[in-house]
């Protein structure tokens, strides 16, 4: 939910361009409706990826079907449970409908109905993540997989995703973006992050840019233990701890990652 927040935060209030609610002089949240879905479709997996995935990993799942609960209830506990925690992450964001009410030259001079279609649109669009991610974890053991099918069927609606990087390019370098998305890469598996950024950048095929971002996106994640699948297994097996992680390497992998792209964009330089 923070994640949510901050992110749809950053690109509606704080990143400049077209898509900033107070350069754009409208009383509308349109940029939020459009930039919305790109957002959640990364993060509406981190909610369901253990729904079914980690219960056949771990064994409880039959434990679970011992019981006398039909298959039918579970799965809808489960549907039931994830929504709601997606109308949670969403609901916060009501605070921008009352700012930009206020924030208006006339007090309230904002489009109604539009605004609650909106957030009708965003609610549906929710739960239908819910839905996806939820039957991808009862089809694998892995979650790093069950993550990847919700981000790529989302990405099928690659106008949101072009026109977030369109933007992007036209407030920020491209290569310091290229920074965040390894950053990114730490919490958010580098699968969707990758294939986002390929709906995001229209250049060519061996463009330096690409090289940065498989760089960046496939050692970023070294950041936290979580950032990879290798890292969660880890955790599991040798009984590493996430804050010892953080305490004790989370610092050097950083400094490894900001060296190693200081170097990459030196001799890209040269």
């Amino acid at each position: 939910i923070i994640v949510f927040l901050i992110s749809s935060g950053f690109f509606v209030w704080i990143l400049p361009g077209n898509n900033n609610i107070i350069d754009m002089g409208e009383s509308s949240l349109q940029t939020f409706f459009s930039q919305a879905p790109g957002i959640l479709m990364f993060l509406f997996p981190a909610f369901t990826m253990r729904c079914f995935a980690e219960e056949t990993k771990t064994g409880t799942l039959e434990l679970l079907i011992t019981q006398p609960i039909s298959i039918f209830k579970i799965i809808l506990s489960k549907y039931l449970a994830a929504s709601f925690l997606a109308v949670l992450t969403i609901l916060p964001t009501l605070i921008y409908y009352i700012s930009v009410y206020q924030m208006g030259e006339i007090t309230g001079n904002i489009d109604h109905p539009s605004t609650i279609g909106g957030y009708l649109g965003l609610l549906l669009l929710s739960i239908t993540y819910v839905a996806i991610g939820i039957l991808a974890s009862s089809l694998s053991k892995n979650q790093g997989l069950v993550e990847a099918p919700p981000h790529l069927a989302a990405l099928e609606s690659l106008g949101i995703v072009f026109n977030l990087g369109k933007s992007v390019q036209e407030s920020i370098p491209i290569n310091f973006f290229v920074l965040l998305l390894g950053a990114g890469s730490a919490v958010i598996d580098n699968v969707p992050l990758v294939a986002a950024s390929m709906g995001m950048f229209d250049l060519a095929m061996d463009d330096k840019v690409w090289h940065f971002i498989a760089y960046s996106a496939g050692t970023g994640g070294s950041m936290l233990i979580i950032g990879s699948a290798a890292g969660v297994v880890a955790m599991g097996m040798e009984k590493i701890s996430f804050f010892w992680y953080l305490k004790n390497i989370a610092w050097l992998a950083a400094i490894g990652y900001l060296t190693g792209a200081c170097s990459f964009l030196l001799f890209q330089s040269l």
